[in-house]
């Protein structure tokens, strides 16, 4: 508990600065220019209404937590070590990419460093073949899209992520079958 009140909960730590951020402000102040007081009205009703956002030092970066909340898959800002190993790799095959933003790969082109990293990962797990896609999100759209023929039902967890959604909304599947969260044995 002493990690978490040192941090989360401390005077300064994140969750508290988001919750001093909705405390109402004194927007009837006579002396603000009435821009500036009008102003104040109109963040006071997204405070009142818990709608207004506040940009925080994050802490969970560099404190061992596990990042739930980024695209960091592979913990690459929390690991030294695995960011070294990265720039290492960077440097052993620095001719194969670009600095630059490219397309995707179907109007780009591929690029054979990630042609072998997918063979690669596919021997790794033994299956036939691998494909890298840019996140989580386009996987899930890729797989529910692609696998579920006509006839077949998708049977899902109520929380599943929005992507899986999209991707069974393009789905030959005849039905959606919902179930709730981690309940799998609940009888229709």
């Amino acid at each position: 508990m002493d990690d978490v009140s040192s941090g989360i909960l401390s005077p300064t730590g994140p969750l508290v600065v988001r919750i001093k951020a909705h405390e109402l402000r004194a927007s009837s102040d006579e002396s603000l220019p009435t821009f500036f007081r009008h102003l104040e009205e109109a963040l006071d009703e997204r405070r009142a209404a818990h709608k207004f956002y506040t940009i925080v030092q994050n802490t969970w970066q560099t404190s061992g937590h596990v990042d739930f909340c980024s695209g960091d898959i592979l913990g690459q800002r929390a690991s030294d070590a695995r960011r070294a190993e990265f720039f290492s790799e960077l440097e052993r095959h620095a001719s194969e990419f670009s600095t630059g933003s490219s397309g995707v790969r179907l109007v780009d082109g591929n690029y054979p460093y990630i042609e072998q990293a997918e063979r690669q990962i596919a021997a790794f797990h033994g299956a036939e073949a691998g494909l890298i896609l840019g996140s989580g999100s386009e996987a899930n759209v890729a797989v529910w899209t692609a696998i579920p023929r006509p006839g077949d039902v998708i049977v899902y967890d109520e929380l599943v992520h929005a992507s899986s959604h999209e991707g069974s909304k393009r789905s030959l599947a005849v039905d959606k079958v919902m179930f709730p969260h981690n309940d799998v044995d609940v009888r229709g």
